[in-house]
């Protein structure tokens, strides 16, 4: 491979790491709200653990970021600056909510945006040949999964029990 497919190669990585930083960070966002919004204690303790996950993939993704930043293509040029500002569709619901919103609905908020999560991390690493960036994405898809039946299960319990289950015996239940 030349020094130009290299490079560009490294750029398009970059480009997918960024929109993924994107997508972590406004889930977190999304999150923290959630667990400020909703009364529940249980409520409250699992939108907090979805944005600690959340944390934990964005910070991933920045140290990937740094090790692809390394890459001998782009020595002696200016590295691209992470843009915060990106707009990808996957990013999903807003963050602030109407004040009388339900539980339920914040719910289906929270499982549409994994969704979408997990569709954009199955659809960069279907593009990205095998490498690590292709099998963070494949475990972030993996993760996301598991956060679509944690917050699936969250809704079945309060829908049938009108109360939140305990995170941990959710949890339980996705492994």
């Amino acid at each position: 491979m030349d020094q130009d497919n290299a490079k560009e190669k490294v750029l398009e990585q970059l480009k997918i790491i960024d929109k993924a930083i994107n997508l972590e960070k406004n889930a977190q966002v999304f999150y923290a709200h959630a667990s400020e919004h909703v009364d529940s204690v249980e409520g409250k303790k699992t939108f907090r653990w979805l944005a600690d996950f959340e944390a934990s993939h964005e910070s991933k993704l920045m140290s990937k970021r740094r090790e692809v930043l390394e890459d001998p293509s782009l020595a002696g040029s200016d590295p691209p600056r992470l843009n915060l500002d990106l707009e990808i569709s996957e990013s999903g619901s807003g963050t602030t909510f109407d004040p009388g919103i339900s539980d339920i609905d914040i719910l289906i908020l929270a499982l549409d945006n994994e969704k979408r999560a997990k569709a954009f991390y199955e659809r960069k690493s279907a593009h990205l040949t095998d490498g690590p960036l292709k099998e963070l994405m494949m475990l972030f898809a993996r993760e996301e999964d598991k956060h679509i039946r944690i917050i699936q299960g969250q809704i079945d319990h309060v829908e049938v029990n009108r109360k939140w289950a305990t995170l941990e015996s959710i949890v339980g239940k996705t492994r």
